[in-house]
């Protein structure tokens, strides 16, 4: 009993969380969300701790039930590997293809029909030798709706599929870990439906300088909509 005991004590001496910077328009949005991280195999162990933390930083600010689950590492293709010189000479239908075939290799791993949201852990989206550096150096993630229509050039993504949450580990690892919240809570938001939003410290908007961000009723009802939730979900947070 006394091992108990004392790790009993231990765990009551554990400060408590940080308290969210809550705006007063943020209203909690109360969906369960299943989780499942997808690693490349090169991504350090901390990386996916890191992302880990900041699910559950931005479960416990939105008061959302996150359920993750980690799933093996395993390599996973980059989504934008190609350089620049491979575009140089190519029209504007064949680097579409160039760009996006890689993404479509990718979804089709990872983005398994399924009740969640796959989140998948990369050493990093656009590496400095891509085409995708040019215009998107510092690419943090991409938040894909499961509802995504791909362009008539790009290639067939599976159907039906998950949202997916795509992370630049090497992105994430540069970040605070405010700012990594914000940045895994702003994709899952593309995940889940939401566009971007010109409100300052809105969690949706295109840059995040007020931390995890609010989200207002509208946001809330287009999430729970698009998750079949009932805004009574309970407030918990299990990995």
């Amino acid at each position: 009993m006394r091992p108990l005991l004392l790790l009993a004590l231990i765990a009551a001496c554990q400060p408590p969380p940080p308290p969210c910077a809550r705006d007063p328009r943020s209203v909690p949005l109360g969906i369960p969300l299943n989780v499942t991280l997808e690693a490349d195999s090169a991504v350090p162990a901390q990386e996916l701790a890191a992302v880990d933390q900041a699910l559950d930083d931005w479960a416990r600010c939105a008061e959302v039930s996150l359920y993750v689950h980690r799933r093996p590492p395993r390599a996973l293709p980059a989504p934008f590997p190609q350089s620049p010189a491979q575009l140089e000479h190519a029209d504007v239908d064949k680097a579409t293809r160039l760009l996006t075939a890689p993404l479509g290799a990718l979804l089709r791993q990872v983005a398994l029909p399924g009740p969640y949201v796959a989140v998948a852990v990369l050493p990093d989206l656009a590496p400095p030798s891509s085409a995708a550096s040019l215009v998107l150096p510092e690419l943090v993630g991409l938040g894909l709706p499961a509802t995504l229509t791909p362009s008539a050039n790009a290639p067939q993504l599976p159907e039906p599929r998950a949202p997916v949450v795509l992370l630049s580990a090497r992105q994430l690892r540069a970040l605070t870990p405010t700012a990594r919240a914000s940045a895994v809570g702003h994709e899952l938001g593309h995940a889940l439906g939401l566009n971007h939003d010109a409100r300052p410290c809105n969690l949706m908007a295109a840059t995040a300088d007020c931390g995890v961000g609010w989200l207002d009723a509208r946001q809330g009802t287009a999430v729970r909509s698009a998750t079949g939730s009932s805004p009574a979900a309970p407030r918990a947070s299990s990995h």
